[in-house]
């Protein structure tokens, strides 16, 4: 079994359903052509206001700087897809559903940007405490009942928002420790949330991620779709490596019989990050009606694709993959 090399292709871009990574709105896949890269980031029209929220049952005293997008396609008082993102607000990402809505490829949505909070100090001279490790690291249902029950029903009422009630119009995405706090919420909160995109996840040994993907893994499947991009050069520090954090995820989901798709990227550092920008939540959305490049597809070819000599960004030596990764069927 082997990928097909159209998934590593630019110019190739499966528009599944709903664009914004899963929220299922059609019976087939479209497949068409990735614009190309744009010199500078894309102009958007939707509304887009930020607010203060400090927490009062999750994490009473920590303070959070929410953003709200709402697509230029959106009419006050029609339920609107949602789309949750962490760190900061994705302009690329936003974008494409801009332009998939237009087409009626997808709903009208909102945005509402979800960044770590900060705790403020208790005596002079203190140092402000930022609390990203334990809102995006921290595997549990504590952050992601912060979004259901504080964060979201809040930023509803500041905007006087329609949001649909239905989990699979609801999605979660983020890269790094974001994409595993976008997995997390899903997994814990699939009543709610039942679609993710995660850009280079880090399950990483910091917060019990690593840990998580293997329990997880004996537990019975939620009922999320999860699609997932990762590549060559991947950040390795000390808590772990992405790219083998990327790895293991593959095989858990695939395993444990998620509906999940991944796309690997080549070395090819701009061009990767424009690819990335914008078909990130693009991928997935059909309704199991996806090409012939499935996650086990995928999987299989990495032996292909690692079996050579590499050099990577976090050292100057070449070395070789380990001889049992390779060995991976």
């Amino acid at each position: 079994m082997r990928i097909e090399k159209s998934m590593m292709k630019e110019t190739s871009l499966h528009i599944g359903g709903l664009a914004a990574a899963l929220l299922t709105l059609m019976a087939s896949p479209v497949v068409g052509q990735a614009p190309k890269a744009a010199s500078q980031a894309p102009q958007l029209e939707g509304k887009r206001t930020q607010h203060p929220y400090t927490s009062k049952k999750y994490s009473p005293g920590a303070a959070f700087e929410y953003t709200v997008y709402l697509s230029k396609y959106y009419t006050p008082g029609t339920p609107a897809a949602l789309i949750v993102q962490f760190d900061s607000f994705n302009v690329q990402q936003t974008a494409a559903m801009e332009k998939l809505a237009g087409e009626g490829l997808a709903p009208p949505f909102v945005v509402i940007v979800a960044p770590a909070g900060t705790l403020e100090p208790t005596i002079a001279g203190g140092t402000r405490r930022g609390l990203r490790v334990e809102n995006y690291d921290q595997i549990g249902p504590e952050f992601p009942n912060f979004l259901v029950e504080e964060l979201i029903p809040e930023a509803v009422k500041v905007e006087n928002l329609s949001i649909s009630t239905n989990a699979d119009m609801h999605m979660t995405s983020g890269g790094s420790s974001g994409g595993t706090c976008a997995f997390n919420a899903c997994w814990y909160r699939n009543d709610y949330f039942r679609r993710a995109y995660l850009a280079s996840p880090s399950f990483h040994a910091l917060a019990g991620a690593d840990e998580f993907i293997v329990y997880a893994q004996r537990c019975e499947p939620r009922p999320i779709r999860v699609y997932m991009t990762f590549d060559e050069f991947e950040s390795i520090v000390f808590s772990g490596s992405n790219y083998e954090a990327g790895l293991a995820a593959i095989r858990f989901l695939t395993v444990a019989g998620y509906d999940f798709r991944w796309q690997y990227f080549p070395p090819g550092l701009f061009e990767r990050a424009q690819r990335r920008g914008r078909q990130g939540v693009s991928v997935a959305g059909s309704r199991r009606e996806y090409p012939p490049s499935t996650a086990c597809h995928g999987f299989r070819r990495w032996r292909h694709i690692r079996g050579t000599w590499r050099r990577d960004l976090a050292c100057s030596k070449v070395r070789k993959p380990p001889e049992g990764r390779r060995r991976l069927q």
